[in-house]
């Protein structure tokens, strides 16, 4: 297997202990419907699947991340091939547990700046942000620039497609 650069490991590092918490900084987020405001059972859903995230993240729990992806899920990282299927979004990220041995995240982030629902699908984008404490005791933050596509599937809001790119530190 070929080794990614290391800036590339930190960013699967960051989205395999990410994907929501909509917050401060950019202002309050649009939660729209195509036809125009989404109902309050569309936005707890996706809502429900930010809490599931952010709670996974901060556990570095990589089979309960891998749980909110799509079975034909797509993950864009910048410099490596497409992730395609579940299972090579899962793989990564059990690969990604094993390199995590004595780090520990200590704050986690998502800011959604917008979130558009459309039927079964749903798209946001914004930023998320994730601080480790590494091993030796030094701090680590890493930022990342985010879109996504969620389907709604029988038990709930998942992951379908998502791309990173790294943000300004």
């Amino acid at each position: 297997m070929k080794f990614l650069p290391c800036a590339v490991v930190r960013l699967i590092s960051l989205f395999a202990t990410t994907l929501i918490l909509c917050g401060a900084g950019w202002g309050a987020p649009a939660r729209t419907a195509a036809s125009g405001q989404a109902s309050s059972s569309e936005v707890k859903g996706i809502d429900a699947l930010t809490e599931k995230d952010v709670s996974a993240s901060m556990k570095d729990d990589m089979d309960t991340l891998c749980s909110l992806w799509t079975d034909d899920g797509v993950l864009l990282l910048p410099g490596a091939s497409p992730l395609v299927g579940k299972k090579a979004i899962c793989d990564m990220l059990q690969q990604q547990r094993q390199s995590l041995k004595g780090a520990m995240t200590t704050d986690y982030t998502e800011e959604w700046q917008e979130v558009r629902i459309l039927g079964n699908y749903a798209w946001q984008w914004g930023r998320m942000s994730q601080t480790r404490r590494e091993a030796s005791g030094k701090l680590d933050t890493m930022r990342v620039n985010a879109i996504r596509i969620l389907r709604r599937e029988g038990d709930g809001w998942k992951v379908a497609r998502a791309a990173l790119t790294p943000a300004p530190q």
